[in-house]
């Protein structure tokens, strides 16, 4: 790996500085070859997921660069395993995955009906873009009756 990826990273978004990977042979020599595919994952998928590319393309100097890449999920600590074939799998350091922004309130517990007098109880949770809900929001919810 020529350029780890970023250390820290928020949920969702690329990461900042993008992960580099170089082709090189059993001696460590730059191996300068082309059209190489290079595919990354997580190297623990159970609570992540990756967006953006999972397989880049060497070009011709051997580099495959993944920008637009990112983690996405919980927050937490994520390492991502580059492979090709026939070649040495190479795994990055951590990478420190913060929860995306609040963007959204969700009701999840809502009654089906209510008496017009009658006092009722709902539930409501800030979620981020993609539909977690978060721990940090601490902002004001309003609910107005139409």
């Amino acid at each position: 790996i020529e350029q780890q990826p970023a250390a820290s990273a928020t949920s969702g978004a690329p990461l900042a500085p993008a992960p580099v990977v170089v082709l090189r042979d059993a001696f460590g020599n730059r191996s300068r070859v082309a059209g190489v595919a290079v595919r990354v994952a997580l190297t623990d998928s159970s609570t992540n997921a990756l967006s953006g590319p999972r397989s880049v393309l060497t070009d011709t100097a051997g580099v495959a660069a993944f920008g637009g890449l990112a983690v996405m999920g919980p927050a937490g600590t994520a390492s991502l395993r580059f492979s090709a074939d026939n070649l040495t799998d190479a795994t990055s350091t951590n990478i420190t995955v913060a929860e995306a922004p609040a963007t959204r309130v969700v009701f999840t517990d809502v009654p089906p009906s209510v008496a017009a007098t009658a006092p009722f109880t709902v539930r409501a949770e800030a979620r981020n873009a993609q539909g977690l809900r978060t721990t940090g929001f601490t902002g004001n919810v309003t609910i107005a009756l139409a």
